[in-house]
């Protein structure tokens, strides 16, 4: 496909995203929601061929969406349909877009989150345990870790990703590997466990009952480790 056939789609797609979110929440669709859709794909086009998402639209799509922006928060931006009417607080209906779209989030483990969140240098893999302590690593594809899953790049958040298109990526994420969000919650106080509970459930209490060398050829099927999860 030719380049000026690629702009194209890439136009309609925005434009088409834009549209939809307006017509479903007559809200503005933040700039930094609308580069997270397609897991990314809107904002790395974008900047193929602008600075930036914002920079893109105003060169190119000036004549089919409109831009607001917060007169405080420069980096809170809305994306309308060109004939939407913009009228009242637009610093209010930016904050009220904001607060609709990471409302009623669940808060999940910080290194899960941070799995998501942090930027993935090109020329390594992302892996996550699936099983505690919760942690994440990249390394070179030769050297991927035994009982952790890979996170592809596209499920990682670029610099333009606010926290609820890296919430879509997670959650994403968490479907296609057939995975439960609440093995990644972050404890609360009363889920926490106490000092009479100190032994953990199934699974740690396994893991801690094996030295490093037999930890090595240990190999467990997902549906076993979320399992052994929910027994203490």
């Amino acid at each position: 496909m030719s380049e000026p056939a690629q702009q194209d789609d890439l136009n309609d797609r925005i434009v088409e995203l834009v549209e939809q979110h307006w017509e479903e929440q007559h809200m503005p669709l933040l700039l930094s929601r609308l580069g997270g859709h397609d897991r990314g794909e809107i904002a790395r086009l974008a900047r193929q061929r602008a600075n930036s998402l914002g920079a893109y639209l105003r060169q190119g799509l000036a004549d089919r969406v409109q831009l607001i922006q917060h007169s405080e928060r420069p980096v809170l931006i809305g994306v309308l349909p060109m004939d939407a009417e913009v009228e009242g607080d637009v610093d209010g209906w930016l904050e009220s877009a904001q607060g609709k779209s990471a409302g009623g989030a669940p808060r999940y483990h910080p290194a899960f989150w941070a799995a998501f969140r942090k930027p993935l240098d090109e020329m390594k893999n992302r892996y996550i345990s699936v099983a505690p302590p919760i942690r994440f690593q990249d390394t070179y594809p030769e050297d991927r870790p035994e009982g952790f899953i890979e996170i592809a790049p596209e499920y990682i958040a670029d610099s333009e990703m606010d926290a609820s298109a890296v919430l879509e990526n997670a959650q994403d994420w968490l479907e296609e590997n057939g995975l439960q969000s609440t093995a990644f919650l972050a404890a609360t106080p009363s889920s926490a466990p106490s000092r009479s509970h100190q032994d953990g459930d199934l699974l740690e209490r396994l893991i801690r009952a094996l030295d490093p060398s037999e930890l090595k050829r240990v190999s467990l099927p997902l549906d076993v480790v979320m399992k052994l999860r929910r027994h203490s």
